[in-house]
C-alpha cells in the first residue's frame, strides 16, 4: 500500500469496511522514518461508527509530543496531550479507535513488542467501535491490523477491490 492523496477503503472481518480519511495519512506521513536519526513516531487513532451502516471512519489522530519515549526503533505514548485529546475529541463524537506508529522499513513488518502490546490493547482499551486499529506506517508503504475485542483475533486487512480506481462493493 503505498501513500497516496485520498481516503482508503478496507474491508473489515465481519463484511463492512474503514475508510481511512486523506488528512490522516497527508498529515502522518510527515513522521515516516526516512533518514538514519528519525526516531519512531506513534500517537492515537480517532474515528466513529457509523450508526446506520456500521462502517467505521478514521478521521483523526495525535501526534508524538515531548513526554513521549522516542528512540530509532522505540516509542512509548506518555505524552497527556494523547489523553487529552480523546477526551476533547469525543465532544465530538470522534472516539478512540487504536494506535499508529512508525518502522524504519520499507514494509513494516510489527515487532513482538508490537504484537504484545496490541494483544495487551483488546483485553485493557476500550474502543468507540466494534474494533481496534493498529497501523505501521514503513518508508514505502503502511500496513494495516484489526483487532476484534469480542475474540481477541488481530489480523492484518486489505485496501477493498477497486475497479479503475473506484471501490467495489463486497
Amino acid at each position: 500500500m503505498e501513500y497516496e492523496n485520498r481516503c482508503i477503503k478496507f474491508d473489515l472481518p465481519n463484511g463492512n469496511c474503514i475508510d481511512i480519511l486523506n488528512n490522516v495519512f497527508q498529515s502522518i506521513k510527515d513522521y515516516i522514518q526516512f533518514e538514519q536519526n528519525t526516531p519512531e513516531s506513534a500517537g492515537f487513532l480517532l474515528g466513529y461508527q457509523n450508526r446506520i451502516t456500521n462502517n467505521i471512519t478514521i478521521s483523526d489522530f495525535t501526534v508524538p509530543h515531548s513526554m513521549d519515549i522516542r528512540s530509532r526503533f522505540f516509542c512509548v505514548i506518555k505524552d497527556a496531550f494523547h489523553f487529552l485529546a480523546i477526551k476533547e475529541k469525543s465532544k465530538n463524537q470522534n472516539y478512540y479507535v487504536g494506535v499508529w506508529h512508525t518502522h524504519p522499513q520499507a514494509i513494516p513488518e510489527p515487532s513482538s513488542v508490537d504484537w504484545n502490546d496490541w494483544n495487551e490493547a483488546l483485553i485493557k482499551d476500550k474502543s468507540g467501535v466494534d474494533y481496534l486499529f493498529f497501523v505501521i506506517l514503513g518508508t514505502s508503504e503502511f500496513r494495516v491490523w484489526v483487532g476484534d475485542p469480542s475474540n481477541n483475533r488481530i489480523v492484518e486487512i486489505l485496501e477493498s477491490k477497486t475497479n479503475r480506481e473506484i471501490y467495489i462493493e463486497r
